[in-house]
């Protein structure tokens, strides 16, 4: 759809559309074709089970504040989901473009993506201020289970981690 048409549904300016798909890491270089600026990126937003999934475990709530939740944190970091997954496949992460790859393989590699990220817990819901407190604290990346056990115990001493 073109960000005319989104415009019009939506009843924005086609330039809030346009901020909004480049704010989210999604960019067009020609009419109709949409780009990915990352493999992070695609895999984000075709992780629609996933968030569902971890949604529905912390209740649609930010499970410190109890309020509405902003993002879902991966307790196991994406990028060392998506390392295993290269490992896999025996792909060049270096190499690898999403864009360049045809629909069978990025289908193909988005199933070992769910694969991977079923050894692992749910993301948690989040508020936006808590999320960046972590990654404030933890970086980006490399994250793990223990350091937000850590966050969670040290901020939040009342907060217990469900990781069923």
């Amino acid at each position: 759809m073109s960000d005319d048409e989104m415009a019009n549904i939506l009843g924005r300016s086609k330039s809030s559309i346009k901020n909004h798909r480049v704010l989210m890491g999604i960019y067009r270089t020609q009419k109709g074709s949409i780009n990915y600026e990352n493999v992070a990126i695609y895999v984000r937003r075709h992780n629609k089970q996933w968030k569902q999934d971890s949604m529905v475990n912390c209740s649609f709530r930010c499970i410190v504040t109890g309020e509405r939740f902003d993002e879902i944190h991966h307790l196991v970091s994406l990028n060392t989901i998506l390392n295993n997954v290269y490992t896999k496949l025996n792909i060049d992460k270096e190499a690898f473009d999403i864009n360049a790859t045809d629909e069978q393989h990025r289908h193909s590699f988005m199933q070992a993506v769910y694969e991977e990220q079923t050894k692992y817990p749910l993301g948690v819901c989040l508020c936006k201020d808590v999320h960046c407190q972590f990654h404030n604290q933890y970086g980006y990346g490399d994250n793990t289970i223990e350091q937000f056990e850590e966050f969670l115990h040290i901020n939040y001493p009342g907060i217990q981690l469900n990781t069923n």
